[in-house]
C-alpha cells in the first residue's frame, strides 16, 4: 500500500460522525435528562427531534428507530446528538482529527461518569467525503465495464454500494458520482464517498481505542479506495 497522506487540501470531508450505541442503565426515557445536565454547557443550544414525539412502545418496537436522537445539542462547531440508546458527535466542518478525537474523548469520558449505560452495543466512525465537479469513478483504483448499453455508465449518475464483515468490524462504502450538497447556502454538484466502519467488540473501557481503529481503518480504505495520480492532485502531506 502506498504511504497515507496526514492530510489532502482542501479537505473533502463535509460530515464526520463518531456513534455509541449503548444499553441503558435506567429507564430508556431518563437517559436525556441526566446527559441534559453533563453537556449542557458545553453544547447549550437544544432542539428536540421528532422522533421524541412518537410513543415508546412503538419506538421500542421498529429496529429502525430503536437507535436513533431525540434531541440535538450543538456549540459553535460540533453538533452532540442523544437518544434513549445513542450518543454521537459530528462535525460538519472537520478540523483535523486531533481536535476532534480530543473533543470526544472528553465527551466519551463525561458518559462514562454519568453512568447511563450498562454495556456498548457498537461504536463507528462515518466519513463523507465530496468532490466538486468531480466524478469520481475516473479517479478510482476499480473500474467499472459493461458492453452496449452499460458501457457508459460510470459516466452518467453511477452509485456502487459495498459492506465487508469480518469478525466483530464491518466496513459499508458508498461511492456516487452524481450527488447535490449544500455548501455556503448553495448547491453543489459532484462525487461523494461515504465510508462507515462499525465495531461490535466494545466495552466501556476500551471505547477510544476502538474508535480509533475504525478511523485509522476508514482512513486505509479511504485512500487504498482513491487513484495515486488523483491523490496527488489534492495537495497531500505525508
Amino acid at each position: 500500500m502506498n504511504a497515507i497522506p496526514r492530510k489532502i487540501t482542501p479537505c473533502p470531508l463535509i460530515n464526520v460522525i463518531a456513534e455509541v450505541r449503548f444499553g441503558p442503565a435506567l429507564d430508556p426515557d431518563a437517559v436525556w435528562g441526566i446527559l441534559f445536565s453533563v453537556f449542557r454547557h458545553k453544547f447549550p443550544k437544544v432542539v428536540q427531534l421528532p422522533l421524541s414525539e412518537i410513543p415508546r412502545q412503538i419506538r421500542e418496537s421498529d429496529k429502525s428507530l430503536r437507535f436513533q436522537p431525540h434531541y440535538q445539542m450543538r456549540n459553535e462547531h460540533f453538533i452532540l446528538q442523544i437518544g434513549p440508546r445513542t450518543l454521537s458527535l459530528s462535525v460538519p466542518s472537520y478540523p483535523g482529527w486531533t481536535v476532534f478525537r480530543e473533543l470526544l474523548d472528553e465527551v466519551l469520558g463525561n458518559f462514562g461518569e454519568a453512568e447511563v449505560a450498562k454495556g456498548i452495543e457498537r461504536v463507528s466512525t462515518r466519513f463523507i467525503n465530496f468532490f466538486e465537479k468531480v466524478n469520481i469513478f475516473d479517479n478510482l483504483q476499480l473500474s467499472v465495464r459493461g458492453e452496449g448499453m452499460l458501457a457508459d455508465l460510470p459516466s452518467s449518475s453511477f452509485q456502487i454500494q459495498s459492506e465487508k464483515i469480518e469478525s466483530s468490524v464491518t466496513e459499508k462504502l458508498q461511492v456516487l458520482n452524481s450527488a447535490t450538497v449544500e455548501r455556503s447556502s448553495e448547491s453543489r454538484q459532484g462525487s461523494v464517498v461515504d465510508v462507515d466502519i462499525i465495531s461490535l467488540d466494545v466495552n466501556l473501557d476500551d471505547i477510544m481505542a476502538k474508535i480509533d481503529h475504525c478511523h485509522d481503518r476508514e482512513k486505509e480504505l479511504f485512500f487504498a479506495l482513491l487513484n495515486p495520480r488523483f491523490v496527488d492532485t489534492l495537495n497531500p502531506e505525508y
